[in-house]
């Protein structure tokens, strides 16, 4: 997601510097789009080379590749470690480490007693369940996915209140 569109950005700027009349405040601002791209980048692969080692880089990313497949049917993605309750958020086409517990997204102090994070993690296998938060309704899906020896799950979250399902 991140290299086709800073290659895309590349080209533009490129572009635009061998123009005779280039726009230097759009210059500024493609560039600047494309700083904000490199360090999202980086920031992926310090965690994941701290989290899953190198080696494993190729295959978090294939697996984040098929998730942006996805990203525009559901309200949350996260990629969720149901042993230490961390959470990676997939927003907007990006992924940040949250400073949030798994549980507390569901407003509770503890992990939940029906977690099917952990369901899947343990049983290897895709769990669904609906979830009530505040007024709200959310269709969760957790399916275990293996990155070298480490286990994760993709947790799939839907916003149905007052959806018809």
């Amino acid at each position: 997601m991140y290299k086709s569109r800073m290659e895309q950005l590349r080209d533009t700027i490129n572009t635009m510097i061998s123009s005779e009349n280039c726009d230097t405040n759009e210059l500024v601002r493609k560039s600047q789009e494309l700083d904000e791209l490199i360090y999202e980048e980086l920031k992926k692969n310090i965690y994941i080379k701290n989290v899953l080692g190198y080696e494993h880089m190729k295959e978090f990313n294939a697996i984040l590749d098929r998730i942006y497949a996805i990203e525009k049917m559901y309200d949350f993605i996260r990629i969720v470690d149901p042993i230490k309750n961390e959470v990676l958020d997939l927003k907007i086409g990006k992924l940040c480490k949250s400073d949030l517990q798994c549980y507390e997204f569901w407003k509770r102090q503890e992990a939940c007693e029906n977690c099917i994070s952990i369901k899947a993690y343990n049983e290897d296998d895709v769990f669904i369940k609906i979830e009530y938060v505040d007024d709200s309704i959310y269709i969760i899906t957790a399916v275990p996915v293996f990155i070298g020896d480490k286990k994760l799950v993709v947790e799939l979250l839907k916003e149905v209140t007052g959806k018809n399902i």
